[in-house]
């Protein structure tokens, strides 16, 4: 019984929250300005059927950024043990994802396909941080 009686006294703030309080943010941050750091996600994979697939088409403005872009796909793969299929084309790459065994949408193809996202936004954060923008 110690322990329950020590845990209700930590989390009395918490058990005693009133739904009827406002919380706001505080004024410093800068959550309407057009710089914020903090971008809606928006969901752009588009979904596909027979099999039920995501696919996305990502274009660049080099060659040297798609390489990059793909040798990233390709070690992520590995790591997770979760392939894709991937298209060249010129400087564009599709890929589409789905879990084969059920031949559908898997949490697995979700978390994929965000992977994905982050290592594009990455790959022309660090191409436009070291100046190569081409």
């Amino acid at each position: 019984m110690m322990s329950k009686k020590i845990l209700t006294e930590l989390m009395r703030s918490y058990l005693d929250y009133d739904q009827n309080q406002k919380y706001t943010l505080p004024n410093f941050i800068p959550v309407s300005k057009p710089n914020c750091p903090i971008v809606p996600k928006e969901d752009t994979w588009e979904r596909v059927s027979d099999p039920n697939r995501l696919m996305k088409k990502f274009n660049f403005n080099s060659f040297d950024e798609m390489a990059e872009f793909l040798d990233e796909v390709l070690k992520y793969q590995e790591d997770v043990k979760h392939h894709g299929r991937i298209s060249i084309d010129y400087r564009d790459i599709t890929v589409e994802v789905y879990t084969h065994d059920i031949n559908d949408i898997t949490e697995l193809d979700l978390e994929y396909a965000s992977a994905l996202d982050q290592i594009r936004q990455d790959v022309e954060y660090f191409r436009y941080s070291h100046g190569d923008e081409s």
